[in-house]
């Protein structure tokens, strides 16, 4: 999840379910920026609806003066007459699970892309030109606030890291076994192998840890205070670090200015 450091309104909340106060610890797109060109350089985009879609990244990487060209995608909602994506998705007896939460609709559009290449041949990509966007010696977003879990098993996970860098790579993986704010016997044993094969040593995976877990802190304390929910998602993800020494703060009140 992503702040978008600005209320939501009512109308928009009752078709995603998300509240201001569930995304004041999500990372900004500022945050993310990096990660998210890392991913697209190079690739062709696939979107339902990819004006809509790539004019939202177009705007967001203007704010940070970042380079992007969205190249010329291929739209699932184009190719499918318009039709909204659930409605698109049915035609193929495809079921969405959570419409209208990110991932599921990700999927969604990728199982629909694959049931329309299926249908027409790789034809279908043959207008299609890849994105170009930069992101020259950026850190990746090493914190993440996620709604629904990853899916597939660890090593899945972390075999997709797009960061060369070993805390780089490390941190990534760590993120995604974050999913649900927990770490697994299994996930731990998928991240110590990896660290291991990295070379990094016990002090390295500390540091990584508890530089997660600061960054978390300081974005839950962007608006001025500390929610009940984001003080208890602090002592959950120190606990799940295993770090012992750091200070977890209490709830607090919001900082109001009267005029």
């Amino acid at each position: 999840m992503v702040n978008p450091l600005r209320d939501i309104p009512g109308s928009v909340s009752e078709i995603h379910g998300l509240t201001a106060s569930h995304l004041e610890a999500a990372p900004t797109f500022s945050e993310i920026a990096p990660a998210i060109a890392k991913r697209i350089n190079g690739s062709i985009l696939l979107a339902h609806n990819a004006s809509f879609d790539t004019r939202m990244l177009d705007n967001e990487f203007k704010r940070d003066k970042m380079p992007f060209d969205k190249g010329v995608p291929f739209c699932t909602f184009s190719s499918m007459g318009r039709m909204a994506l659930k409605d698109a998705c049915a035609s193929y007896n495809i079921t969405i699970q959570h419409h209208h939460r990110a991932l599921s609709d990700v999927r969604a559009t990728v199982a629909l892309y694959k049931a329309i290449t299926k249908r027409e041949g790789p034809r279908v990509l043959g207008d299609c030109v890849v994105a170009q966007c930069s992101a020259d010696g950026q850190d990746v977003v090493i914190r993440t606030l996620r709604r629904e879990a990853l899916g597939g098993p660890p090593i899945d996970r972390v075999a997709r890291s797009p960061w060369k860098e070993p805390r780089l790579h490390y941190r990534y993986a760590v993120n995604a076994a974050l999913d649900d704010n927990q770490i697994s016997t299994a996930e731990w044993g998928v991240l110590n192998e990896l660290a291991d094969t990295l070379g990094l040593t016990s002090a390295d995976r500390v540091a990584q840890h508890l530089t997660i877990y600061e960054r978390s802190r300081s974005a839950s304390g962007r608006d001025g205070h500390i929610s009940r929910q984001e003080s208890l998602y602090l002592h959950t993800l120190g606990q799940t670090l295993d770090l012992t020494n750091v200070i977890v703060p209490d709830e607090s009140s919001p900082n109001i200015s009267i005029n």
